[in-house]
Order: structure tokens, then sequence, then C-alpha cells
């Protein structure tokens, strides 16, 4: 029986060894759990924030999407612009080159006009000449305020008689 009482004692302080260390396991378990739950919580928030960074990205991506097409846009209205500035370029060196061409017209048609006024003058003189020779004919008489004419009025006088 002693054996019996030693090994219930000894079954005894087993067990009370076993209790204390299961409070130590439960205490421990405990702190672990509070920790864990204010990691938790941080888990949450990390997660949040990684929710909102994802989101905070996928309105960047958008937003570069809508400036690469404006920019895009851009770049194609710049070509049509350097298109349309060659083209208005040369159509103005082909302007300017007839406005050369019509100015040189001009000044050339000028100095015809001017010699042609010239001679309609002349003509003009020439035929109030005849005129007046031809009525100092017809009449037969030669006037002394008449002007002298030169051998052609005579020659036209000539013929007209």
């Amino acid at each position: 029986m002693r054996q019996l009482n030693v090994r219930l004692a000894e079954f005894m302080s087993h067990c009370f060894r076993l209790e204390e260390s299961n409070l130590l396991l439960e205490k421990t378990i405990e702190e672990q759990l509070e920790n864990s739950a204010s990691e938790v919580s941080n888990w949450k928030d990390k997660v949040q924030e990684s929710k909102s960074l994802v989101h905070s990205i996928c309105d960047a991506v958008m937003e570069n999407a809508h400036l690469y097409l404006g920019v895009d846009r851009c770049s194609a209205d710049l070509a049509s612009l350097r298109e349309r500035y060659s083209k208005e370029l040369s159509a103005g060196e082909q302007v300017s080159g007839k406005n050369a061409l019509l100015e040189t017209m001009r000044a050339e048609f000028a100095q015809s006009i001017a010699e042609l006024e010239l001679a309609v003058r002349s003509m003009e003189e020439e035929a109030d000449d005849l005129t007046t020779n031809r009525q100092r004919v017809q009449y037969g008489h030669a006037s002394p305020e008449a002007p002298a004419t030169g051998g052609r009025e005579q020659r036209v006088a000539c013929t007209v008689g």
C-alpha cells in the first residue's frame, strides 16, 4: 500500500504540475490571442489599405490611358497641321510666283498702254492734220494760220488733190 500511496502522491504531483503547465499554456494562448487579435485587426487594416492602393492604381491607369489618348490625338492633329502647313507653304510659294509674274505683266501692260496712248495721240494729231489739209484742198486755199506742214502733209495733199 505504501507503494500505492507513493504512486498516488506522484500521480497527484504530476497532475498538479500538469494543471500548472495547463494554466501557463492558457495564459500564453490568451496572450497570443490578444496579440493575434491586434495583428488580425492590423491585418484587416492592411487588407483595406491594399484594396485602396489597388483602386488608386486602377484610377491612375485609367487617367494615364486618357492622357495617352489625348497625347495620341494631339500627335495626329500635329501631323495633320504639319501636312497642311507644307501644302499651304507650297501653295503660298506658287501664289508668290504667280504674283511676281502678274506684277511683271502689269508693268509691261503699263508700258504698252503708255506707248499706245502716245501712238493714239500721234494718230489723232495726224488725223486732225489730214482733216485740216483736206479742208484746205477742198476749198482751194491755203490759210496762213495753218501750221506749216512737212513733206508728208504735202504728199497727202497731192494725193488727195
